[in-house]
């Protein structure tokens, strides 16, 4: 029972390595660090449109939480900048480049698949493209609905407790009133279940191949489960052991975001290669991965 989860995960380091899974986190690294503050003025934009900025700064404010300190501390600041800034062309021109500056993050996490489920790129750049965009404007959607529930959290906990002090139920009072920091807890399972949906569906649609959902859980699962554990280590070595401002100086804060997005990026590519062990067990006698997407085009085995 131990040795089979080892040898998977063995394995798809290996994998990960042969496919230059490292560098390409690399790639993703800076692609997500320049395509975040485009996704942020886009998602700040829409926000002035529909007259409630405040749900992005809910959001800020929830994504904070699991981010180790020291990357929060380098990217709040800036990020609390760009929200406050003016955004008198953003509709026009600007708004068009910022989405198309987020896309290309979602390019780079479709690469990474691609490698990882050995799938060669058949469909076209409009249809690649028009995907990326589609991604982006579900994730200022999931934004959105994460920054109400929020919102609204605090205040339905208080009306919760106002009619029950009303009806005299003390002692569902009292359970809720216990729960009240139950309720900051189950943010945080809110966030993780919105993070393995999230994976589930970049496995599912961003790589040439058509995987089934069962599939898809093992790597969405473990790359949940990691990368907490990774950005939990992370956290401890910088604040304890590492010295990165002795080294670069004001940009130490940088350096380490950079890092931990490279991290980040790792865990992910990681996630599609355990995912592909972990088919290659269950059908030894075929060749490849899932086949390729057929409404994609012929992806031949790479």
């Amino acid at each position: 029972m131990i040795g089979r989860p080892f040898y998977i995960f063995l394995h798809s380091v290996s994998e990960m390595s042969r496919k230059d899974g490292f560098e390409i986190s690399g790639y993703i690294a800076y692609s997500t660090m320049f395509s975040l503050f485009p996704f942020l003025v886009f998602l700040t934009a829409l926000g002035g449109i529909l007259g409630d900025e405040q749900t992005t700064k809910s959001f800020i404010d929830f994504i904070v939480i699991y981010l180790p300190k020291d990357v929060s501390g380098t990217l709040v600041p800036v990020v609390q900048q760009v929200i406050a800034s003016p955004r008198g062309g953003l509709l026009t021109i600007g708004l068009a480049t910022s989405v198309w500056s987020a896309a290309s993050g979602v390019d780079a996490l479709r690469m990474a698949l691609n490698r990882a489920y050995q799938a060669n790129e058949t469909r076209s750049y409009v249809r690649r493209k028009a995907q990326s965009f589609l991604f982006v404007i579900g994730g200022v959607v999931v934004v959105f609905a994460i920054s109400i529930l929020i919102i609204l959290g605090p205040y339905l906990l208080e009306i919760a407790q106002y009619f029950l002090s009303i009806f005299g139920d003390r002692k569902l009072l009292l359970v809720v009133d216990q729960n009240a920091t139950a309720y900051h807890l189950a943010r945080y399972l809110v966030g993780l279940l919105l993070l393995t949906a999230t994976l589930v569906l970049l496995h599912r649609w961003l790589p040439n191949r058509r995987i089934a959902w069962s599939d898809i859980l093992p790597g969405t699962i473990f790359t949940t489960v990691f990368w907490i554990m990774c950005a939990t280590g992370f956290s401890y070595y910088i604040g304890k052991f590492s010295h990165y401002g002795a080294t670069y100086g004001s940009l130490g804060g940088v350096i380490i975001t950079l890092l931990f997005f490279y991290l980040t990026a790792a865990v992910f590519i990681l996630g599609g290669e355990v995912n592909a062990t972990v088919w290659h067990e269950a059908h030894p006698d075929k060749p490849n991965v899932p086949p390729p997407d057929i409404t994609g085009g012929t992806a031949k085995s790479a």
